[in-house]
């Protein structure tokens, strides 16, 4: 079980329309639970792992643009992935507006549009 504010943020996101949530496993021990893996369908959209920390694959446009703006960090390892570090409520409602936006572009919401966007959190 996740602890709080991720919690919360997880039990939000499962809540919506069309996503799957499923265990995130450990990359490296197979055997060990990470955290939660969210889906569209086929598609992932994002997890959160254990120790609040938030991967988010968007269209390299859109990751490009938050990390720029200072609203997500570069991920390291895939340039169409942006992070975030959930420590707190605020940070919660943060990691849930970026979420939104991806669930939206995955649902054909048009990347201009999703630049266009101001925080909401």
């Amino acid at each position: 079980m996740l602890k709080e504010p991720l919690e919360r943020l997880s039990k939000a996101v499962q809540s919506w329309p069309g996503i799957i949530a499923a265990s995130h496993w450990n990359l490296w021990r197979n055997d060990q639970v990470d955290g939660v893996d969210f889906y569209h369908g086929d598609d992932e959209l994002g997890h959160i792992h254990l120790d609040g920390e938030l991967h988010l694959t968007l269209p390299l446009k859109v990751a490009n643009h938050l990390i720029r703006t200072g609203l997500a960090r570069k991920f390291p390892y895939g340039s169409d992935w942006v992070s975030l570090q959930i420590c707190s409520e605020d940070d919660s409602r943060h990691a849930e507006w970026l979420i939104s936006l991806g669930y939206e572009l995955l649902g054909g919401t048009p990347v201009n549009q999703i630049l266009a966007r101001r925080p909401l959190y």
